[in-house]
């Protein structure tokens, strides 16, 4: 079994990733994007409680939970 050396490993993952068309995303940004995105939810959860829904969604599954908060709108 041959042996291959890190640095051509890694040099082939990038020439791949290159090849297919994905680029790394900067870990702050994402980060920043991530919690943008908690930041609204939590909004538009104080927005429905204000408005007198009271609900408990804790038993709904994921996608419920979306569509009940979002009303369907893209996240």
């Amino acid at each position: 079994m041959k042996c291959i050396d890190l640095d051509d490993f890694l040099a082939d993952v990038a020439q791949r990733k290159a090849a297919a068309g994905i680029v790394d995303r900067d870990p702050d940004e994402a980060w920043q994007e991530a919690v943008a995105r908690k930041v609204r939810k939590l909004e538009r959860l104080a927005e429905l409680a204000e408005s007198g829904f009271t609900t408990d969604i804790s038993g709904l599954g994921r996608y419920e939970r979306r569509r009940l908060i979002w009303g369907g709108q893209p996240i």
